[in-house]
Formats: structure tokens, sequence, C-alpha cells
């Protein structure tokens, strides 16, 4: 087959996860341009929320399963065009209880998917292979007076999660076979409709409509920290404009560049849906040594053409109906 001949298709991986359930969320609504006239093809332990779809097909696999990865790859029996890797332990909590779990989901799944596609990459007809790393990379060491992390920061995260991430993309961009063209990407915070409990938007819509519900003060952590924070759109965006122009073995940072307090995201979240009987600080959900602010800088990101397009009250709006 000549490469011109080869169909347009997306391997998704983590397709039953918050973003790659809302990329085909956007897809079965006919909201992402990019992939026109592109089959896309699923890998996820268990099956997608959003299932079926025209023009998905679904495989179930388990990433930390070397053999698993390679059958699957065979099956392909073509080299996908595109490969957003989304899949992985992406909780922190989770994985500083299992870090071994998730270094072997997270650095071990990335080096098997890599190793199977590297069977079927061509130089004549590369693949462009998209990592969704994090800026969990970086830890708390990394960030300036003000707490920035500039571009060029040298990772030095010390947390299970981070550590794994950054064991998959050393992985990544040590991967030298011909016709595989590995970029990084590491989003910052990021939340939207179908986000799970265990990150902070939902966890405040959660800890807000209980306190309603019960009729008892609403318990929360630090308010005065302030994140840079994306809607998982802006995210998605971002990753398909580095699958179509970003230079390989490049790395991005994809964030905002500014930041918004938690005690603003919760007053938000108040006016959307109710005040509760009460606010009280609960000592057991502050983190001690928390960072006050943590803002990144994804000027290599723009420079290809990307902005956020939504901001904090899209990104509530979302969250609250979603």
């Amino acid at each position: 087959m000549r490469p011109s001949d080869r169909p347009r298709t997306l391997l998704l991986s983590g397709a039953s996860g918050f973003v790659g359930g809302r990329l085909l969320q956007r897809l079965a609504a006919g909201q992402l341009p990019a992939l026109d006239g592109m089959r896309v093809h699923a890998i996820t332990r268990s099956q997608p929320k959003h299932w079926p779809l025209d023009g998905v097909e679904w495989s179930p696999c388990d990433l930390s399963d070397p053999d698993s990865v390679q059958r699957l790859v065979l099956e392909l029996g073509i080299a996908p065009t595109w490969v957003l890797h989304l899949g992985g332990l992406a909780d922190p909590r989770v994985a500083a209880r299992h870090p071994r779990q998730a270094r072997s989901v997270n650095a071990g799944g990335t080096r098997n998917l890599l190793s199977a596609l590297s069977n079927l990459a061509r130089p004549e007809s590369p693949v462009r292979f998209l990592l969704s790393s994090t800026a969990a990379v970086y830890g708390q060491e990394a960030l300036d007076a003000e707490g920035r992390i500039p571009a060029g920061t040298r990772p030095r995260t010390r947390t299970a999660y981070g550590w794994s991430k950054r064991l998959a993309e050393r992985a990544a961009l040590a991967c030298s076979a011909p016709g595989l063209e590995v970029l990084v990407a590491r989003p910052y915070n990021h939340a939207g409709p179908g986000q799970s409990r265990g990150y902070v938007v939902p966890d405040l819509c959660a800890a807000l409509r209980s306190a309603r519900e019960s009729g008892q003060p609403m318990h929360t952590g630090n308010l005065w920290p302030q994140r840079d924070l994306l809607h998982v759109d802006d995210v998605l965006d971002a990753y398909l404009l580095l699958l179509q122009r970003g230079e390989p073995r490049g790395v991005y940072d994809v964030a905002r560049g500014e930041t918004f307090a938690i005690q603003e995201i919760l007053d938000g979240l108040i006016e959307r849906i109710g005040p509760p009987p009460g606010l009280e600080l609960d000592a057991g959900r502050a983190r001690p040594g928390e960072s006050p602010r943590i803002v990144g800088d994804a000027r290599a990101l723009r420079a290809l053409g990307w902005k956020p397009r939504l901001g904090l009250a899209e990104i509530l709006d979302s969250a609250v109906s979603g």
C-alpha cells in the first residue's frame, strides 16, 4: 500500500477516561474538524462511556501487558496516522499509595505501546505519537519566586505520580524507531463535563451540593492557593494541534498562563448552585506546605497558534451541568 493510500486513523488510548471520553463526546457532536474523515480506534481496559459511535472502533487492552499491546497493534494491520496516548493512572493519590502500579501503567504502558508501533511505522509514512504527560513532573522545587514554571525548566518531581510520568516521557523521547515522530504534552490543571471526583472542581461541586442537601456546613481545604486552570476542550484542541503541527521530540506545556484562586472557583460554584449553610476549614483537607501559586508557560504551544478559548465561567458552567 502506498503511503498516500493509507487510511487516516487515530489510535486513542485512555478512551474511557476524562479527556478521552470528552474527545469521543465532541467527535460524536461533530465538533472536531481535525478528525474529519479519520477513523478512530479506541483502546482502553473498560468500555468507553460514549459507545458505540459511528467511525469509532474499540478494543479492550491492558497497556501494562506487553503481549496484549503487541496483539492489539498487530490486529490493526497498518500503522495509525496519529496516536494520542492518554491511557494511564491519572490520580496522584492512587499513585502515592501504589507507586509500582503507577510506574507499570504510566511508564511501562508507554514503552509497550511504542515498542509495538515500531513494528508498523515506516519513515516514508510516519506515525505521529503524542504522549499526554503532566505538569506534575516539575514538582514544587521548580517554581520561581512568583509561582511560575518558566519554559525550559528542568523537572524536579518527588511524587510517585510525577515520577511515573517522567519515566514515561523518558521512554517516549528516547524512542528512535524510524517512522515514529514522538511529542510530549505537559498539561496543567483542567476541568469540565464528566470529570470524576478527586480533582478540585468536581470535589468542590460535590461538597457544596452535599452541604446544601444535609443542611450542614461545607468543609473545605485551603481556599487561598492560586492555580493555572483550563477547560478540557482547550486541552483537547491543544493535543490535536500538536499532532498536526508540533515538532517531533518537542515538549509542550499546556497552560493558561494565569491563575484562579480556589476561593474564586468556589464563589463561582456558589453562584451557580447556591450557598451552603456555612463554610468550615477541614484541617484534614488542608495541605501543609502547599504552594500559594502555580502558573505555567505555554509560549511554545502558543507559537503554533493555540490559545485558550474558554474562561472560568465556561469551566464552571460545564462542570455544574455535566
